[in-house]
């Protein structure tokens, strides 16, 4: 793997219409997401913040009345494939 270290950013995206979740699991939201990656041949630390509007979890339930917040970080040994999270905030 080669090393990096880069800043993401992602606006109002539609998370059943990626294509990659099953339709039956109810989830759905427009996602932002600002955070960083660094990473090494090792280790990857993920940290950042994401909100969603209109959030469903459940197929048949009714979105959240308020957008929901998420703050974290993430650290992935790599070669090892575990992690653990850390600082994680839900609002």
């Amino acid at each position: 793997m080669t090393p990096m270290n880069t800043e993401v950013e992602v606006k109002h995206v539609d998370i059943a219409a990626l294509g990659f979740l099953v339709t039956e699991s109810g989830l759905a939201g427009i996602i932002d997401f600002h955070g960083t990656l660094i990473s090494d041949v090792a280790h990857a630390r993920k940290k950042g913040q994401a909100s969603a509007d209109s959030f469903h979890i459940a197929r048949n339930g009714s979105p959240a009345g308020n957008p929901v917040s998420l703050q974290d970080t993430i650290d992935d040994a790599l070669v090892r494939q575990n992690g653990t999270v850390g600082d994680a905030k839900i609002g």
